[in-house]
């Protein structure tokens, strides 16, 4: 009598789940001896990983320009794909990009009726950066959602600190 497919995978199942359980019990038998062969091994061969590291780092530093100009090529070429993918994304997943932004929207209604206003200029934006004094790339800080019209105006580098890191230069 032959044994069904299904028979079969249930046992290659059974012998890996006694397998791993071997294999669990030789490590719990031997976890200090091999500890001590991982510690060895990584003393040893840590001068080899210095060594790779420093020769990525010439390396990038000797081909910069040259990688740089790669990757800028790279974005321009696939510019198109990309964008698409993300409209055959966007018309796949519609029904469920709009409930999400409408689910942010309901979450936060102070910030999507600041975002509206902003979107629509009737808030307006200073001439430099209140904290470096740039005159470029200047973007509208929002310290409370609730006050719409408080904005202090920002350069992106300045604002970027703000939110990444909550310190200001």
């Amino acid at each position: 009598m032959s044994e069904t497919v299904e028979s079969k995978v249930m046992g290659k199942w059974q012998d890996v789940s006694k397998r791993r359980e071997k294999q669990r019990q030789y490590y719990l038998r031997n976890k200090q001896r091999l500890n001590a062969y991982r510690r060895k091994r990584y003393a040893e061969n840590q001068e080899v990983r210095a060594q790779k590291l420093r020769s990525s780092k010439k390396y990038y530093e000797k081909n910069r320009e040259e990688r740089l100009r790669y990757h800028k090529r790279y974005a321009e070429e696939c510019k198109e794909r990309k964008k698409a993918y993300r409209k055959k994304f966007y018309i796949e997943h519609r029904e469920e990009l709009v409930e999400r932004s409408l689910k942010w929207k309901r979450q936060n209604r102070d910030k999507a009726r600041t975002h509206g206003l902003v979107y629509s200029h009737k808030i307006p934006i200073g001439n430099k950066c209140v904290l470096c004094s740039s005159s470029e790339n200047l973007v509208r800080h929002h310290p409370d959602y609730s006050k719409p019209l408080e904005v202090v105006t920002l350069c992106s580098s300045c604002h970027s600190l703000l939110h990444n890191r909550g310190v200001l230069p």
